[in-house]
């Protein structure tokens, strides 16, 4: 998922995303409608991410520093003057966030949400499959990673790492 979104970023796909969306929103069942109205929000906060990155990198050129905090791009009215009072502009269409993460890049907490569920549900997958087949949980997660999964994936948050109990096989976020 992660090369596709690169390679539609970098050929610029987003309108043809966009009007895929918009024409199943406007035609099909309810599920289908309702799939496209949240694909249309996750490509709106994509394209929101992309107008924060430039104005990130607008701020080194003028600054010759990063902004510590998306709070700074807004203090500066880089999200023009009413944005200098009203912080909505921080709230993404799914009712998360816009942060800066630990490098600096912007993010979206709708988005770092959905890939620490999905990161979370395929680890708690791989160590309940290794359960059923060897009658104990693995003693780490790294354990899963020789049949059940690829790979141990990154926690999508900076700097957190998944919490692991090899007694109960609870894995969390």
């Amino acid at each position: 998922a992660e090369t596709a979104a690169a390679l539609q970023q970098e050929n610029k796909l987003d309108d043809v995303e966009g009007a895929m969306w918009a024409s199943m929103e406007a035609k099909g069942d309810k599920v289908l409608r309702d799939l496209a109205a949240r694909k249309r929000q996750e490509l709106a906060i994509r394209q929101n991410l992309k107008t924060i990155q430039d104005n990130i990198d607008r701020y080194l050129r003028e600054h010759g520093r990063r902004p510590a905090k998306i709070e700074d791009l807004l203090d500066a009215g880089y999200f023009g003057e009413a944005a200098k009072t009203d912080r909505s502009v921080l709230n993404d269409a799914l009712g998360g966030k816009y942060i800066l993460d630990a490098a600096g890049a912007p993010q979206s907490t709708s988005l770092l949400d959905m890939q620490r569920d999905k990161a979370l549900a395929a680890l708690r997958d791989g160590v309940k499959r290794y359960h059923e087949d060897n009658h104990a949980y693995p003693a780490t997660l790294d354990a899963i990673t020789q049949k059940y999964m690829q790979a141990v994936p990154p926690h999508p948050y900076a700097g957190q790492a998944w919490r692991y109990n090899a007694a109960t096989g609870e894995v969390s976020p």
